[in-house]
């Protein structure tokens, strides 16, 4: 978590993101690029769940308060428990990214990446 990374390393995952409009509190600036670019990353990340996993996300993530989770993983049971297996690790991993990214472990993206093909834009 602490090492030093190379500026510019990330910059090929931006290759071919879409495109949207920086944020007026930032245009112009390096934070504004970054913003638009984590924005679109994100609504394109959409497009990798299935519709009922969407809806879970949605249902999830729109009830969320802002504060941390508890650290049992119950409030993720919600939604996602009544999907069909292919849908519920995307629709468990997209709402544990939301609030709690540094609770993502290798097993949640293990199990998303199964029978999953990657985004030209990703890399």
């Amino acid at each position: 978590m602490r090492r030093r990374l190379p500026a510019g390393e990330s910059r090929p995952l931006l290759a071919e993101p879409p495109v949207l409009p920086e944020p007026a509190w930032a245009a112009g600036t390096p934070v504004g690029t970054a913003f638009a670019a984590l924005r679109a990353a994100a609504g394109a990340g959409g497009a990798l769940l299935g519709e009922r996993a969407r809806a879970a996300l949605l249902e999830t993530v729109g009830g969320w308060d802002g504060d941390h989770p508890a650290m049992g993983g119950g409030w993720l049971d919600g939604p996602p428990a009544g999907l069909p297996g292919a849908d519920r690790p995307g629709a468990r991993l997209a709402p544990l990214a939301a609030p709690a990214p540094y609770r993502v472990t290798d097993a949640d993206v293990t199990a998303w990446r199964a029978g999953r093909t990657t985004p030209t834009w990703y890399g």
